[in-house]
């Protein structure tokens, strides 16, 4: 049953005061106040909400934790907790630019030696396309990503599209019209698409295994948008994940518990690899593995919090 909101607007020296009551102090009023500013109290609250006290029969997703953190903590630690996860989000976002930008090279590139609308084509895509769609079971798959297409191609406000519209009626080869798409529909078009041009696509982006590209994509989408919307990282579920070879390089992977394999870990040696295949891991690695080296400096958070292993720095996909 639902319950009126009744919690009144609080101003920010307000807000100070009401954290310090509940056990979440200031060492620096001056730092907290202007994140409370900039960052605001309900996006902070997220990463002091791990901390809150819960009584012995708690369950979580059910029961509501009391407001008050355990003891120890300040505002200023989980600001520096927020900034980490700022700074990990541009990392990974950067990364995730150049991985979307070379999977729609290859699968345009792989389209468009077929037919420059190959896109618009029932017959270019795998025998499931027919069958309902996930979001909406009154339209095949198939209708369902040719409506994403056209919605992309008319929320673009890019030139090109202009240009094509008044010059070619607007219909665009898969090469320009790729360019309007988002992380979503590229990862709908692969998982539709015949096997042998996945398996193309994924030879030519340096996989040996399209169904292995095809695990990485989504768990790739969701943390794209997580980095797009300033989204925690710190702690976060993430439902969908990457699969590995059984092989020695991926062994730590394999080795991970349930918890783990759910956490960001597996997705960023996902991410590094796919670098790695395009020849673009160096730097991305040495400032990840930097910042990440950071962690144990810094009170309320650990290297657990985002599933990484015990001697995680050992592993090859590190090196």
């Amino acid at each position: 049953m639902s319950t009126e909101f009744t919690k009144e607007f609080k101003t920010y020296d307000e807000q100070l005061r009401i954290l310090a009551g509940r056990n979440l102090p200031s060492r620096n009023e001056g730092v907290c106040l202007r994140a409370l500013k900039q960052i605001g109290y309900y996006r902070l609250s997220a990463y002091w909400y791990p901390f809150r006290i819960r009584d012995d029969d708690h369950v979580e997703g059910i029961d509501t934790p009391h407001e008050e953190v355990f003891p120890g903590l300040y505002l200023d630690d989980i600001v520096l907790i927020y900034e980490f996860d700022r700074k990990l989000r541009h990392i990974l976002a950067r990364a995730l630019d150049r991985i979307e930008l070379a999977t729609r090279v290859a699968v345009a590139y792989q389209l468009g030696q077929h037919d420059r609308f190959a896109f618009e084509r029932e017959d270019m895509f795998n025998d499931n396309c027919g069958s309902p769609s996930h979001w909406d079971p009154r339209v095949s798959q198939f209708e369902a990503f040719r409506r994403m297409v056209t919605s992309r191609q008319i929320e673009s406000k890019e030139v090109f599209v202009q240009h094509y519209a008044q010059r070619y009626g607007g219909r665009l080869p898969v090469w320009v019209c790729i360019e309007t798409w988002d992380f979503g529909t590229l990862n709908t078009c692969y998982q539709l698409l015949r096997p042998e041009d996945r398996l193309a696509i994924a030879a030519s982006l340096g996989f040996v295994s399209a169904r292995t590209l095809g695990s990485w994509l989504d768990p790739f989408r969701v943390l794209r948008n997580l980095c797009a919307h300033h989204s925690r990282l710190n702690r976060r579920h993430f439902a969908s994940i990457p699969r590995f070879a059984r092989n020695d390089r991926y062994s730590h992977i394999h080795s991970l518990n349930e918890h783990q394999k759910h956490r960001l870990y597996p997705i960023l040696v996902a991410v590094l690899e796919f670098l790695r295949f395009l020849e673009a891991k160096d730097g991305f690695t040495k400032e990840l593995r930097s910042l990440i080296e950071e962690i144990p400096s810094m009170p309320g958070l650990a290297e657990r919090d985002f599933g990484f292993p015990h001697n995680w720095i050992e592993e090859s996909v590190w090196k």
